[in-house]
């Protein structure tokens, strides 16, 4: 069985969402966040008029976030999503904890090129534990941490750079 969708979870996710989407619009200078229509991705960047990316964002509970940082050795995302890589406009992926206090992002192409495959039996989500086909292994794509980029200072700079565009504009 995979994790049940929980429409509760949902709704408070996407309020960080929205919430990312305020803060991330008082800190770049030249690229424009705008909400996404969440189902493939949740933000999309602007350039001028011009998108120029997504960002795939995962919402993680504090608790989780703190292992995140000291315990696991690797950032992941579930292996279905490497179809990011491949689409037409560039997506990074990114986690934020659930205060809107950090970040990572990779951009999809470096995680699908350079990350591995990790199973997991089980995913923790909204408090609950769920356990993957009658005990089988879920795939993700991991990705060591320390090739995502860290924090928002500098994010701007590291999507642009990424993206192939001029730092200067």
């Amino acid at each position: 069985m995979s994790k049940p969708f929980d429409v509760e979870l949902a709704k408070k996710t996407r309020q960080k969402e929205i919430k990312l989407v305020e803060k991330l619009k008082q800190i770049f200078k030249t690229l424009r966040p705008e909400l996404g229509p969440g189902k493939n991705h949740n933000i999309e960047i602007f350039q001028e008029n011009r998108k120029i990316a997504a960002m795939e964002v995962e919402v993680v509970r504090k608790d989780r976030w703190n292992k995140i940082k000291t315990k696991y050795k690797t950032a992941r995302w579930p292996e279905a999503k490497k179809r990011y890589a491949q689409d037409e406009i560039p997506v990074f992926m990114a986690s934020v904890p659930e205060d809107l206090s950090d970040i990572f992002v990779i951009d999809a192409k470096t995680w699908v090129q350079e990350g591995t495959e990790e199973k997991e039996r089980f995913v923790r989500a909204g408090g609950k534990a769920y356990t993957y086909r009658k005990g089988g292994e879920e795939p993700f794509w991991a990705i060591d941490k320390s090739r995502v980029h860290w924090g928002f200072e500098e994010l701007e700079t590291y999507l642009k750079k990424a993206l192939g565009l001029a730092l200067s504009s």
